[in-house]
Parts: C-alpha cells; sequence; structure tokens
C-alpha cells in the first residue's frame, strides 16, 4: 500500500504507524468505490452522532478512526460517535473533508435505513450539516506570525508607525489612545523588512528627540 501510494509511512523501516494519503481517502469516499465499499459492511448513523458499522474489514476500521472516535470494537462490528474534535482532526491532519466524510457515510447506509430512507435521511441530514459546520469552523480565522508593538514614547511617534504600517500594507490591528500614549499599541504583519524599517525609524525618532532636548538644555 505504501509504494502505491495508499499509504503514508515517515520511517519505511522503524516506524509502525501509517496514514492514509489524499489518494486513499479519495478512492474510499468516490462512487466508483460504492459497490465494491458495500460488500465490506454497512453503516446506521443516529441522530445522537452515534455511529454502528457493520464490518469484519482492517481497512474499514482504519478508514472510520480517521474521523470516528471508536468506542467498542467487537470482531465483526464497531461502535462510535462523531464528535468536533475527531472530525476537525480529521480535516486539519489527514486532509478529508466533510464531503468526503459525508460520501462515505451515506453511501454505505444499511439497507434498514434505505427502506425508511425519508425518516432516516432527515435524521442523518442533522448529523451531515453538523460535521460541515464543523469543517467551516476551521476556516473563520488563520493564525499569523506578527509583532506587538506597544509602549510608545511620544503620540507623534505612534502615529508616525501607524501610518506606514498603512503604507506598507503590514496593519493588522491598532489602538490610538490621544490623552494615554502608553496604551496606543501597534499590530503588524511578520515582516523583518518592514520591522528593521520600523526600528530605523525609532531609533532616527529617538535620535531627533535627544538632540532636541540638547538643544533646549
Amino acid at each position: 500500500l505504501h509504494h502505491l501510494g495508499l499509504v503514508y509511512i515517515r520511517h519505511p523501516v522503524k516506524s509502525k504507524g501509517y496514514y492514509p494519503t489524499h489518494l486513499a481517502s479519495a478512492i474510499v469516499s468516490s462512487s466508483a468505490a460504492v459497490d465494491a465499499s458495500r460488500s465490506l459492511g454497512y453503516v446506521i448513523v443516529e441522530s445522537n452522532f452515534r455511529v454502528y458499522v457493520y464490518t469484519a474489514s482492517r481497512a474499514w476500521i482504519e478508514v472510520l478512526n480517521l474521523f470516528l472516535r471508536i468506542l467498542c470494537l467487537l470482531p465483526d462490528a464497531v461502535v462510535a460517535t462523531l464528535t468536533r474534535e475527531q472530525v476537525q482532526f480529521a480535516v486539519r491532519h489527514y486532509g478529508l473533508s466533510a464531503d468526503q466524510i459525508v460520501a462515505f457515510l451515506s453511501r454505505n447506509f444499511h439497507p434498514r435505513m434505505l427502506e425508511h430512507a425519508v425518516d432516516d435521511r432527515d435524521k442523518s441530514r442533522t448529523v451531515f450539516d453538523q460535521i460541515h459546520l464543523w469543517e467551516r469552523e476551521l476556516e473563520r480565522y488563520t493564525a499569523r506570525e506578527a509583532y506587538y508593538l506597544y509602549d510608545f514614547e511620544a503620540l507623534e511617534l505612534f502615529d508616525s508607525e501607524l501610518d506606514f504600517a498603512r503604507k506598507t500594507g503590514s496593519l493588522l490591528w491598532y489602538h490610538r489612545d490621544e490623552a494615554q500614549v502608553a496604551k496606543c499599541k501597534l499590530v503588524v504583519h511578520e515582516s523583518p523588512e518592514v520591522m528593521d524599517e520600523i526600528r530605523r525609524r525609532i531609533k532616527e525618532f529617538r535620535r531627533r528627540d535627544a538632540t532636541s532636548l540638547s538643544a533646549l538644555q
């Protein structure tokens, strides 16, 4: 399977663990694999997010373990539950999508669920909608490295660096307080070039400020 590109092994000799590749997950969730997969087992999805899988296939169990929290493993059946943490972990680390998870479950429904398709489809749709919502939660924000600047010596200095950050497109967030300059804050993108220029500008400001004070004395 490793040589076929279906599983990834970090250290082929030493490692005992393996992970399915994007190719494997695509094959499992594709329509071409429906007839073959149904011969390996059947799935029942309940509205309480409990999932019952009737299978003796080791490959199926490995796939289920990617996005389900397995509660009980029997010789010919698996009792598991869908959780937010497990689904998001599968999306983030295994490259699965909500569509692939839903496709795998729905295409392998137990015949009894197909006999009562209308009622059971309504129940499972609630679960499937929640899977998509869990996936979308990961798209709400992205983590980025940034620099947090604070404790400005003068409002003029803060305004100067704020204007510079805007012009360079590196501004992420700022807080300006005319009454209390010490509360002024600035957050900019992680960019060594931008930060080097900001440091140079701050040093230049301090040098000019020190020169002005010396002239007054």
